[in-house]
């Protein structure tokens, strides 16, 4: 019981965030600026944000994937924990295997920027967290021993 109501809570709020917030997002630049600004309350910098921001919709998948997988579970339950049947076997593989395959992709969204249709269309352009790091750590003149010798006055 616990299951299915967690699940249908979570389908319900996946499903309100979907039509309110992440379509808002995709249409508006400045709702995903105020969006970025209202994360502020995050530990992380605001390339960390940014990330999130870009990264809602395949956040939202993944809600949506967990909450079929947490509706099924409790149905089963509900069922009194009988023989699961080929239908049911094959939702919660599916709705798994969806959910690992979009956490995949929301990291890979805020890490990479990548694939960069999962991303709002004014954000494509955004470097990733890790790609906007190894760029700034291969700039010439960036390594510890370019630093060194620019210290002992060597070029």
């Amino acid at each position: 019981m616990a299951a299915f109501a967690a699940g249908t809570v979570l389908l319900a709020g996946a499903l309100l965030h979907l039509c309110v917030v992440v379509r808002r997002l995709w249409r508006d630049p400045a709702q995903a600026e105020r969006l970025a600004l209202a994360l502020s309350v995050m530990a992380v910098g605001p390339a960390a944000r940014r990330g999130t921001v870009r990264g809602m919709a395949t956040l939202n998948a993944m809600l949506l994937s967990m909450g079929v997988f947490l509706t099924a579970v409790g149905s089963w339950e509900l069922d009194g924990g009988a023989a699961m049947g080929p239908v049911l076997k094959t939702v919660l593989r599916v709705s798994l295997v969806g959910f690992l395959v979009l956490f995949a992709a929301h990291l890979s969204t805020i890490w990479f920027n990548f694939p960069r249709f999962l991303a709002p269309v004014h954000m494509r352009g955004d470097e990733g967290l890790v790609t906007a790091a190894l760029r700034k750590r291969r700039k010439p003149g960036n390594s510890q021993r370019a630093a060194a010798r620019r210290e002992r006055g060597e070029r």
